[in-house]
């Protein structure tokens, strides 16, 4: 089935780790990013074993970035998803995240909303989606 002009080979290439916002471009599509939440995060006890996928040693406090991907193609305008990404501390930290993307936080997140985005990534409830 074709979505947003994605074929099979797309989808594979998002499936297999690539990045969906380059794969959107690649299609035409007008990207917008716009940042939720910015942050700094401890791991507890890592229930989705993070640490270890991502090769840590430690504890290291790991940037987090929230954010709405808007795609836009034409008279198509779609509020597609909300991402959290969670960075490797030797490629990203929160202090950068907040030079590239702070001025673009239009209004803080409520904590309920900042505490439901940390308990995805630190909850055992949600352990179940991991895949390895």
């Amino acid at each position: 089935e074709l979505r947003f002009g994605f074929g099979p080979t797309r989808i594979a290439r998002i499936l297999a780790g690539a990045s969906i916002g380059a794969t959107f471009r690649a299609a035409g599509w007008v990207i917008d990013k716009r940042t939720l939440y910015i942050d700094s995060l401890d791991l507890g006890n890592d229930v989705h074993g993070i640490r270890r996928k991502m090769r840590l040693a430690g504890t290291p406090e790991l940037a987090v970035h929230v954010y709405r991907l808007h795609v836009n193609k034409g008279s198509q305008n779609i509020d597609y998803a909300t991402i959290i990404e969670l960075h490797h501390p030797a490629y990203m930290t929160e202090r950068r995240l907040r030079a590239i993307y702070g001025r673009a936080v239009s209004e803080p997140a409520d904590e309920d909303r900042a505490a439901h985005w940390r308990s995805l990534l630190l909850d055992e409830e949600h352990a179940a989606h991991d895949a390895d």
